[in-house]
Formats: C-alpha cells, sequence, structure tokens
C-alpha cells in the first residue's frame, strides 16, 4: 500500500530534488560520492539496528515537511546513484512516521520516481561524455537491463514478502544490508 495521504506532497519535490541531484554529481568526484553513501548508509544501519521503537507521530507531517523531505530524497538518491529506497525508507521512518503497513509501497513509489528521473538525465547530461561501447550518457546498458529486469520481479516479491515478515526482523535484515553495503562501497 502506498501513504497517499502524504506521497501527494512527495511527487513534485522528489522530480526537483533528483534534476538538482545530478547537476551536482559533476561538481563531486566519483570517489567522494561512494564514501559519502558508505557513511550515510552506515549511519541508517546503525539506526535501524539499535533503534528500539519508533514512536507513532499524532498527526500527519506539515505538507512543507514533507516538500522539503521529498527534495532531500530526489536529491540524495539521483547524486549517490542509489535510486531512492536506501534513503527514503529511513526518513520515512524515522522523520515521517509512515505506518509499517504502507513504508515499503511508498519507498518503492519513490524509488520508481528518483530512479526515472535520474536515468534520463544521466543519460541526456553525459550523451557526448562517454566514449564506451556499453554506455549511452552516464548509463551502463548491461547494468541498466540486468537491475531493471530483475527488479520487475523483484519488487513485488519483496513488497509482498514486507507484509508477511515481522516489522522487527525487516528491520535487522534492512540494518545488516546497509551495513554490509557502506563497508563495501567505502573500501572499494
Amino acid at each position: 500500500a502506498i501513504f497517499w495521504s502524504i506521497f501527494k506532497y512527495l511527487n513534485i519535490p522528489l522530480i526537483i530534488g533528483s534534476f538538482v541531484g545530478v547537476a551536482t554529481s559533476y561538481a563531486l568526484s566519483g570517489k567522494f560520492l561512494a564514501q559519502s553513501f558508505s557513511v550515510i548508509a552506515f549511519l541508517f544501519g546503525l539506526y535501524f539496528l539499535f533503534i528500539k521503537k519508533v514512536h507513532k507521530r499524532d498527526k500527519k507531517p506539515e505538507k512543507y515537511f514533507v516538500f522539503f523531505l521529498g527534495l532531500c530524497i530526489g536529491f540524495l538518491a539521483t547524486l549517490l546513484g542509489i535510486g531512492g529506497g536506501v534513503v527514503a525508507i529511513p526518513m520515512f521512518i524515522m522523520l515521517m512516521r509512515v505506518p509499517n503497513y504502507s513504508l515499503v509501497g511508498t519507498a518503492a513509489t519513490a524509488t520508481f520516481i528518483t530512479s526515472i528521473i535520474g536515468t534520463l538525465c544521466y543519460l541526456i547530461m553525459g550523451f557526448n561524455m562517454i566514449s564506451n561501447d556499453y554506455c549511452i550518457g552516464y548509463i551502463h546498458v548491461p547494468s541498466f537491463l540486468s537491475i531493471g529486469i530483475i527488479s520487475l520481479f523483484a519488487v513485488p516479491f519483496g513488497i509482498k514478502l514486507a507484509d508477511k515478515l515481522n516489522v522487527k526482523i525487516l528491520k535487522k535484515i534492512f540494518a545488516i544490508a546497509l551495513i554490509a553495503t557502506s563497508i563495501f562501497m567505502f573500501f572499494k
């Protein structure tokens, strides 16, 4: 399920943040971006590993706050080239208190938006930059196709599985995956 009451305020800021993230990425080195992602993922992983309980929000977050978080999610997702889920899920839980039943669907929808915008921007902006047989713009076509095809099958399965798993176990799995990925990326 998607948490529509906040998601309707996320669409435009996700798109704007995505454009700004791609534009900013040109000013930073790949190593800096990878290490920045590592630090952010590691901190989110620690949070989810050791958090005891997330307090429920008494009321819906203000639309201006949701707008700002949408900008941040879009910006970080495309700046770091990570689609959005790694950034969206922690922000949805920690800052917006999105209910567990709609967390994965809401994050998957945000990820879809940032992925499409980011891919199109990196494709267009890098069109004449890379001279590699396997690249169009800054998009490595074999990677794009393999991730895209696998995602078509894995995302619906993951959403169904997330609905059936215990939330505490799901958060611990997510935390361990974030920490492991962050360590790998930091030293790569």
